[in-house]
Protein backbone atom coordinates (compact mmCIF):
# COMPACT_ATOMS: atom_id res chain seq x y z
CA UNK A 1 0.00 0.00 0.00
CA UNK A 2 1.28 3.46 -0.87
CA UNK A 3 -0.19 6.77 0.25
CA UNK A 4 0.21 10.08 -1.58
CA UNK A 5 -1.80 13.13 -0.49
CA UNK A 6 -5.26 11.83 0.28
CA UNK A 7 -5.02 8.99 -2.24
CA UNK A 8 -4.39 5.44 -1.19
CA UNK A 9 -2.85 3.02 -3.66
CA UNK A 10 -3.22 -0.70 -3.08
CA UNK A 11 -1.60 -3.12 -5.48
CA UNK A 12 -3.12 -6.57 -5.51
CA UNK A 13 -0.79 -9.32 -6.62
CA UNK A 14 -2.07 -12.84 -7.18
CA UNK A 15 0.46 -15.62 -7.60
CA UNK A 16 0.79 -17.34 -10.94
CA UNK A 17 0.16 -20.64 -9.18
CA UNK A 18 -3.35 -19.59 -8.17
CA UNK A 19 -4.05 -18.21 -11.63
CA UNK A 20 -2.77 -21.28 -13.50
CA UNK A 21 -3.54 -24.12 -11.08
CA UNK A 22 -6.46 -22.69 -9.10
CA UNK A 23 -10.10 -23.25 -9.87
CA UNK A 24 -12.32 -20.40 -11.00
CA UNK A 25 -13.93 -20.35 -7.55
CA UNK A 26 -10.52 -20.17 -5.85
CA UNK A 27 -9.48 -17.32 -8.13
CA UNK A 28 -12.75 -15.49 -7.45
CA UNK A 29 -12.42 -16.05 -3.69
CA UNK A 30 -8.82 -14.81 -3.75
CA UNK A 31 -9.77 -11.67 -5.70
CA UNK A 32 -12.63 -10.91 -3.29
CA UNK A 33 -10.34 -11.56 -0.29
CA UNK A 34 -7.63 -9.25 -1.62
CA UNK A 35 -10.12 -6.54 -2.58
CA UNK A 36 -11.42 -6.58 0.99
CA UNK A 37 -7.84 -6.11 2.26
CA UNK A 38 -7.42 -3.15 -0.12
CA UNK A 39 -10.70 -1.57 0.93
CA UNK A 40 -9.90 -2.07 4.62
CA UNK A 41 -6.61 -0.26 4.07
CA UNK A 42 -8.48 2.66 2.48
CA UNK A 43 -10.95 2.80 5.36
CA UNK A 44 -8.11 2.71 7.89
CA UNK A 45 -6.23 5.53 6.21
CA UNK A 46 -9.27 7.72 5.59
CA UNK A 47 -11.23 7.39 8.80
CA UNK A 48 -11.07 4.17 10.80
CA UNK A 49 -14.73 3.28 11.35
CA UNK A 50 -16.07 1.95 14.64
CA UNK A 51 -18.03 -1.33 14.83
CA UNK A 52 -21.80 -0.83 15.35
CA UNK A 53 -24.31 -3.67 15.36
CA UNK A 54 -25.51 -4.18 11.80
CA UNK A 55 -27.22 -7.17 10.17
CA UNK A 56 -27.86 -8.08 6.53
CA UNK A 57 -25.52 -5.61 4.84
CA UNK A 58 -24.05 -6.03 1.40
CA UNK A 59 -20.27 -6.03 0.83
CA UNK A 60 -19.72 -2.26 0.91
CA UNK A 61 -22.16 -1.73 3.78
CA UNK A 62 -20.53 -4.42 5.88
CA UNK A 63 -17.05 -3.07 5.24
CA UNK A 64 -18.02 0.50 5.91
CA UNK A 65 -19.91 -0.29 9.11
CA UNK A 66 -17.96 -3.12 10.77
CA UNK A 67 -14.29 -2.54 10.14
CA UNK A 68 -12.52 -0.78 12.98
CA UNK A 69 -9.42 0.38 11.12
CA UNK A 70 -6.92 -2.19 12.35
CA UNK A 71 -3.97 -2.37 9.96
CA UNK A 72 -2.61 -5.75 11.05
CA UNK A 73 -3.22 -8.38 8.31
CA UNK A 74 -4.05 -11.01 10.94
CA UNK A 75 -6.58 -8.65 12.46
CA UNK A 76 -7.99 -8.08 8.99
CA UNK A 77 -8.27 -11.87 8.67
CA UNK A 78 -10.09 -12.01 12.00
CA UNK A 79 -12.44 -9.31 10.71
CA UNK A 80 -13.03 -11.22 7.47
CA UNK A 81 -13.67 -14.44 9.40
CA UNK A 82 -16.08 -12.81 11.83
CA UNK A 83 -17.98 -10.53 9.46
CA UNK A 84 -17.20 -11.07 5.79
CA UNK A 85 -17.46 -14.85 5.29
CA UNK A 86 -21.26 -14.79 4.82
CA UNK A 87 -20.93 -11.90 2.35
CA UNK A 88 -18.21 -13.72 0.38
CA UNK A 89 -20.36 -16.88 0.37
CA UNK A 90 -23.33 -14.92 -0.99
CA UNK A 91 -21.19 -13.41 -3.77
CA UNK A 92 -19.87 -16.85 -4.75
CA UNK A 93 -23.37 -18.31 -4.67
CA UNK A 94 -24.57 -15.57 -7.04
CA UNK A 95 -21.73 -16.51 -9.40
CA UNK A 96 -22.28 -20.29 -9.30
CA UNK A 97 -23.31 -20.66 -12.96
CA UNK A 98 -20.28 -18.63 -14.07
CA UNK A 99 -17.74 -20.41 -11.84
CA UNK A 100 -18.66 -24.02 -12.60
CA UNK A 101 -19.34 -26.06 -15.70
CA UNK A 102 -22.42 -28.30 -15.88
CA UNK A 103 -20.10 -31.34 -15.68
CA UNK A 104 -18.47 -30.04 -12.49
CA UNK A 105 -21.89 -29.41 -10.97
CA UNK A 106 -23.02 -32.90 -11.96
CA UNK A 107 -19.90 -34.53 -10.48
CA UNK A 108 -20.34 -33.04 -7.03
CA UNK A 109 -24.11 -33.50 -6.97
CA UNK A 110 -23.94 -37.16 -8.14
CA UNK A 111 -20.97 -38.75 -6.38
CA UNK A 112 -22.74 -42.13 -6.28
CA UNK A 113 -21.79 -42.75 -9.88
CA UNK A 114 -18.81 -45.11 -9.64
CA UNK A 115 -16.74 -42.76 -11.78
CA UNK A 116 -17.04 -40.05 -9.14
CA UNK A 117 -16.98 -42.18 -5.97
CA UNK A 118 -13.92 -40.38 -4.57
CA UNK A 119 -15.93 -37.14 -4.61
CA UNK A 120 -18.26 -38.17 -1.81
CA UNK A 121 -18.53 -36.15 1.35
CA UNK A 122 -19.05 -38.30 4.42
CA UNK A 123 -20.69 -37.50 7.69
CA UNK A 124 -18.21 -37.15 10.55
CA UNK A 125 -17.82 -39.61 13.37
CA UNK A 126 -18.91 -38.69 16.88
CA UNK A 127 -15.33 -39.15 18.08
CA UNK A 128 -12.64 -36.56 18.66
CA UNK A 129 -11.12 -35.71 16.34
CA UNK A 130 -14.04 -36.00 13.94
CA UNK A 131 -13.29 -38.52 11.21
CA UNK A 132 -14.92 -40.20 8.25
CA UNK A 133 -17.97 -42.25 9.30
CA UNK A 134 -18.33 -43.92 5.90
CA UNK A 135 -21.90 -42.57 5.60
CA UNK A 136 -22.19 -40.37 2.51
CA UNK A 137 -24.01 -37.06 2.73
CA UNK A 138 -25.31 -34.98 -0.18
CA UNK A 139 -23.36 -32.05 -1.59
CA UNK A 140 -24.83 -28.79 -0.31
CA UNK A 141 -23.86 -25.76 -2.36
CA UNK A 142 -24.54 -23.26 0.42
CA UNK A 143 -22.20 -25.23 2.71
CA UNK A 144 -19.52 -25.35 0.02
CA UNK A 145 -19.71 -21.58 -0.51
CA UNK A 146 -19.67 -20.97 3.23
CA UNK A 147 -16.58 -23.13 3.78
CA UNK A 148 -14.91 -21.71 0.65
CA UNK A 149 -15.43 -18.18 1.97
CA UNK A 150 -13.01 -19.03 4.81
CA UNK A 151 -10.16 -20.11 2.52
CA UNK A 152 -7.05 -18.09 3.21
CA UNK A 153 -8.18 -17.30 6.75
CA UNK A 154 -7.03 -20.54 8.41
CA UNK A 155 -4.21 -18.88 10.36
CA UNK A 156 -6.47 -16.34 12.05
CA UNK A 157 -7.53 -16.74 15.66
CA UNK A 158 -11.17 -16.23 14.64
CA UNK A 159 -11.03 -19.12 12.15
CA UNK A 160 -9.53 -21.45 14.74
CA UNK A 161 -12.23 -20.41 17.22
CA UNK A 162 -14.98 -21.25 14.72
CA UNK A 163 -13.24 -24.37 13.37
CA UNK A 164 -11.05 -25.77 16.15
CA UNK A 165 -8.86 -28.76 15.41
CA UNK A 166 -10.85 -32.00 15.50
CA UNK A 167 -14.24 -30.30 15.35
CA UNK A 168 -17.11 -31.27 13.06
CA UNK A 169 -16.91 -27.83 11.43
CA UNK A 170 -13.19 -28.27 10.64
CA UNK A 171 -13.92 -31.77 9.33
CA UNK A 172 -16.53 -30.42 6.88
CA UNK A 173 -14.26 -27.50 5.92
CA UNK A 174 -11.54 -30.01 5.00
CA UNK A 175 -13.99 -32.31 3.16
CA UNK A 176 -15.47 -29.56 1.00
CA UNK A 177 -12.00 -28.22 0.32
CA UNK A 178 -10.78 -31.71 -0.72
CA UNK A 179 -13.66 -32.32 -3.12
CA UNK A 180 -13.44 -28.77 -4.46
CA UNK A 181 -9.79 -29.25 -5.37
CA UNK A 182 -10.48 -32.63 -7.01
CA UNK A 183 -13.39 -31.40 -9.12
CA UNK A 184 -12.86 -27.71 -9.76
CA UNK A 185 -9.07 -27.30 -10.16
CA UNK A 186 -7.81 -27.51 -13.76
Amino acid sequence: MAISSNNVYNEITISNGILTDGSDVRIATTIIHELIHAFLNVIRVNSGISIPTLVGEDLSGCLANYYNGINNPLSQHNFMTDYMAPIIAAILNDMKDILFTPLQIYRVEHPDDTTFADLRIYQPTATFPAGNSGIATPWIWSDFFMYTSYEGLQTSDAFNTIFPFGSVGKYYFDQYYRVGVLVFNP
